[in-house]
């Protein structure tokens, strides 16, 4: 993936105020801008689920490094249901970080 699309990805999602299609209309209006827009939000509903994930014990996450990245398992076997993800090297900070506040164990 362009390592520059994941910096701009990194920087939507360590930003104070999280950004609207709408307000920056012309930011996300080129192609590139539309990846970038999309997987923020991808990526943005993962740390959601990290989120909910921590305040329901019967989930279990974990978060391994790969050669190109960290792999994201949220797993609930209560309703069967599993996320894998590869998390990219370059978005790893925000992941390591939420993981660390809601005190989930990272491998």
């Amino acid at each position: 993936m362009d390592h520059d699309i994941l910096e701009r990805v990194l920087g939507l999602l360590m930003a104070e105020h999280p950004p609207s299609r709408n307000r920056s209309f012309d930011r996300f209006n080129e192609p590139d801008g539309q990846r970038v827009y999309r997987l923020y939000r991808i990526y943005l509903s993962l740390l959601a689920e990290l989120e909910e994930a921590a305040e329901r014990p019967e989930v279990r996450v974990s978060f391994s490094r790969e050669t190109d990245g960290y792999r994201l398992l949220i797993e609930d076997d209560k309703v069967s249901y599993r996320r894998n993800c590869l998390v990219p090297s370059v978005l790893a900070e925000p992941f390591l970080e939420r993981l660390r506040a809601l005190g989930l164990e990272t491998a």
